[in-house]
């Protein structure tokens, strides 16, 4: 997580400590994994429940024997989550795996990799579709405006593989995904690199309105069109 995130959840916690009245107080940070930090806050006696508001993410409180300090002591632990940083890790993955799965059916030794993200529109497509009570009637919804209207097919089309693309995710990424799609281009202009290293051939990063292979269109949000040569 960057740093700036983590002092702001600091400033949280100095808070709380302040409003629950907390003495003797310890605290530890660390980090667990590259989008999670946990933080330990040690205190001599039972702080009171952590309010629900607090904005704070409790993921456990409980009373700790110290065999070193021969003293008993309460623990909250929080664990902050850099939810974009897991969305892009996840989305990298979930790529190369769709790489992987591609080199494995073609039986052949690629010399380029060409990857194509979605566009905005599909991008906006796809969080209808997500947020929609009714899939039944979403596509009227989105129909209402007049750019998609004019894309006519290519619109139900992209509704249906949405649709289809949002039943084999977890929830809890199609409910990251609506609230913000990550910039999947400065994802894969970033990572570029790795990718080289990993297949052993040049990697592009294109938009799929670029046009410039059939497969480009088939690109959708968090799943990019790939194209293996």
């Amino acid at each position: 997580m960057a740093v700036p995130a983590l002092i702001g959840h600091a400033h949280k916690v100095v808070a709380l400590v302040a409003k629950l009245g907390l003495v003797g107080v310890a605290i530890h940070a660390r980090p667990v994994q590259a989008h999670e930090i946990r933080l330990l806050i040690r205190c001599p006696i039972a702080p009171r429940p952590v309010p629900h508001h607090s904005g704070l993410p409790v993921l456990q409180q409980r009373l700790v024997i110290d065999p070193d300090e021969g003293f008993r002591f309460h623990t909250l632990l929080f664990v902050f989550v850099d939810r974009k940083l897991e969305l892009s890790e996840d989305l990298l993955s979930r790529t190369v795996e769709d790489i992987e799965s591609i080199v494995k059916i073609i039986q052949m030794a690629p010399s380029a990799i060409t990857i194509y993200t979605a566009p905005e529109w599909k991008r906006r497509v796809f969080v209808s579709v997500a947020a929609a009570e009714n899939k039944g009637t979403v596509i009227k919804e989105i129909m209402k405006d007049e750019e998609m209207r004019k894309r006519g097919r290519e619109v139900t089309d992209t509704v249906r593989q949405c649709t289809m693309l949002i039943h084999r995710l977890p929830p809890q990424v199609i409910s990251q995904l609506i609230l913000d799609i990550p910039d999947e281009q400065a994802i894969f202009r970033k990572a570029a690199g790795f990718l080289e290293k990993e297949f052993g051939v040049p990697v592009t990063v294109r938009y799929a309105g670029d046009g410039l292979h059939a497969k480009a269109a088939l690109a959708l949000p968090f799943k990019p069109a790939l194209v293996i040569e």
